[in-house]
């Protein structure tokens, strides 16, 4: 099968929307499949077989995001793959492009909703623009729910998502099919200590693990951890939210117990799992969470404030404790100490890494695009 998959993020940016387009890409790619990628053109941007970049701007309000210029080789290039399915995983330049696409060649189109766009609007309306936030996220919900009509079938990555989609007017199908990750072998206590060394990391460690950006709310781990006197908070990823959350964990007089630790590679992040004593989650704008099974498969418990993507994820595979804002710091100091919760845990990721394989995912994604084309050609 071919398959042409259109976003509006892609390398060398590093976030949630890449790393599942990746990961589906390789695993199809091994399954015998040919995945053509459309994407942003950047300076950085690595050379990659059959990624086909598309002429782009810096988006102003969020310098890492771009916004793409559709030109007329876009179309040769296209039809020169002749697609059996379009995948459109971002609702904005070039996932427009890729449901334009399909309709005019008469190729089924499949979306996923990876991102709460609404969310964002904040970036867009600022100042004194801040009256116009509500009538701002309901215009990105208009548009999101236009956006994926348009498709034949939706996937969303989590049952959350699929509920929040159809509240908000998606009437096509939806599938719920996560991005899974790849079993690799447990990281081992050697490797785990050399990476405390590296990062001065010592006692008990809090990992969090994600885009540095206001939604994430990291501040209010920042705040619960500078309750916790014994313990370091380990901060990995960045963002452009980053040097605001710096001043403020030295407004909160941490000292030396936050690290700021920039991107990791797969390898670095893999230890930084393993070194660290408990995950910790205060995001409330999750689609699916990939960090929160990284996290689980690597038998590490997990504390969140209670968002729905969040929560349901912690409930449904038993992996940790969910708390309000004002016993954060309470219920991660007892988390921390609960040598029962991290043995649960421990036992149970073996199970969670076989029922979120990249294999059965992928699986179930290939189905999805033969059900559509199948569909589309009756």
């Amino acid at each position: 099968m071919r398959v042409a998959m259109f976003t509006d993020t892609y390398t060398p940016q590093i976030n949630g929307v890449v790393t599942s387009i990746q990961a589906f890409r390789a695993e199809l790619e091994r399954q015998g499949h040919e995945v053509h990628i459309f994407a942003p053109a950047s300076k950085d941007a690595p050379k990659e077989n059959n990624v086909h970049r598309i002429r782009s701007f810096t988006f102003a309000p969020y310098p890492e995001y771009k916004i793409s210029v559709p030109n007329p080789e876009i179309l040769d290039e296209f039809e020169r793959i002749h697609a059996d399915v379009v995948h459109v995983h971002t609702p904005i330049s070039i996932g427009a492009v890729g449901i334009g696409l399909a309709r005019r060649f008469n190729v089924p189109a499949v979306g996923t909703f990876h991102t709460l766009l609404p969310e964002y609007t904040h970036y867009l309306v600022k100042g004194s623009l801040r009256l116009l936030m509500s009538p701002a996220r309901q215009f990105a919900w208009k548009w999101c729910s236009w956006f994926y009509n348009r498709c034949d079938a939706v996937i969303a990555p989590s049952k959350a998502t699929a509920q929040l989609l159809k509240e908000k007017g998606v009437s096509k199908p939806i599938r719920i099919i996560p991005t899974g990750i790849s079993i690799t072998k447990p990281i081992g206590k050697r490797t785990a200590a050399m990476f405390r060394k590296k990062y001065k990391l010592h006692g008990k460690v809090l990992l969090h693990v994600g885009r540095v950006t206001r939604e994430k709310n990291i501040a209010a781990i920042i705040d619960a951890a500078a309750k916790i006197q014994d313990a370091m908070l380990a901060i990995a990823s960045d963002g452009p939210h980053l040097p605001e959350l710096k001043k403020y964990a030295e407004r909160k007089s941490l000292g030396g117990r936050v690290r700021f630790l920039g991107y990791l590679s797969k390898q670095e992040l893999a230890a930084a799992y393993a070194a660290a004593d408990l995950f910790v989650c205060a995001s409330k704008s999750e689609t699916q969470g990939i960090v929160l099974l990284e996290a689980a498969v690597s038998a590490l418990p997990i504390v969140a404030l209670d968002a729905p993507v969040v929560s349901d994820f912690i409930r449904e595979n038993r992996v940790g404790i969910i708390s309000n804002e004002r016993d954060f710091a309470r219920k991660i100091l007892s988390a921390l100490n609960d040598t029962k919760l991290h043995s649960h845990v421990s036992s149970r990721a073996k199970a969670i890494a076989q029922k979120y394989s990249i294999e059965r995912c992928t699986r179930e994604l290939i189905k999805l695009y033969s059900k559509t084309k199948s569909e589309l050609s009756h």
